[in-house]
């Protein structure tokens, strides 16, 4: 076989490919941003708040303000998940682990939220069962990313008495670099706000955004998104 230039070049490119520090095949994909979606299905959420909060998140991604938060970001893409959850042993996966870089990838995750029912089971507000599954549910991102955010939005306090203790699943986060966001939803609970400020988010720029009812959901899970997105935090 003859060894021409063409030949050559490739053979010495892939060589100092090889030897770069850091390279390797199996690299993850690198995101600005991982992000676990959990949507609360407690007792207390209603079919038509369900879907207040479903329909909230899936209009919020597809909005031009959150594809130009992304694109700011110094890879301009994001990873996003989105999860179920209520009573200790209760959590459902909704949306996989799935990447935003464009407003195609950002529909199509609209559409299947939109699509998804209901899969939980009716159960008491278990908030710190639902981090503790995040939190494990982050480490099986197929991506790689700095910053790695839970984002809890609930309309009650947790149960304090049922599955893992709130602190300690925050803290938990907290311990290994992630960062716990909240969206109290304040229609049956006025103080819920303070409660999730001193109980529920944790890590460096967090910050709650808050919906004074279910209606209020939309511009308020927007707002936050974006806010997430870009890594502001304004409390």
């Amino acid at each position: 076989m003859r060894l021409t230039i063409k030949h050559l070049a490739k053979i010495i490119l892939a060589f100092l490919l090889l030897i770069m520090p850091g390279f390797s095949f199996s690299q993850p994909l690198k995101t600005d941003l991982n992000l676990v979606i959990a949507i609360d299905c407690s007792y207390s959420v209603n079919g038509v708040e369900f879907k207040l909060q479903v329909n909230g998140i899936a209009n919020a991604l597809v909005q031009p303000e959150i594809m130009e938060a992304i694109k700011r970001g110094d890879v301009g893409r994001i990873g996003i998940s989105v999860i179920q959850w209520s009573g200790p042993a209760i959590q459902e996966i909704v949306i996989p682990w799935s990447v935003i870089e464009t407003p195609e990838d950002a529909q199509q995750i609209a559409d299947q939220l939109i699509a998804s029912p209901r899969l939980t089971a009716e159960g008491v507000t278990a908030i710190g069962s639902a981090i503790t599954f995040s939190i494990a549910y982050h480490d099986q991102a197929p991506y790689w990313a700095e910053r790695r955010v839970i984002d809890m939005q609930a309309d009650g306090t947790s149960t304090w008495s049922r599955g893992v203790p709130i602190s300690k699943a925050r803290d938990d986060a907290v311990n290994q670099g992630i960062v716990v966001n909240g969206l109290p939803i304040l229609n049956e609970v006025p103080y819920l706000h303070h409660y999730f400020r001193n109980h529920v988010i944790g890590g460096p720029g967090s910050f709650i955004e808050i919906a004074k009812n279910y209606k209020a959901f939309k511009d308020a899970i927007q707002r936050k998104l974006i806010r997430e997105i870009e890594g502001v935090s304004l409390i």
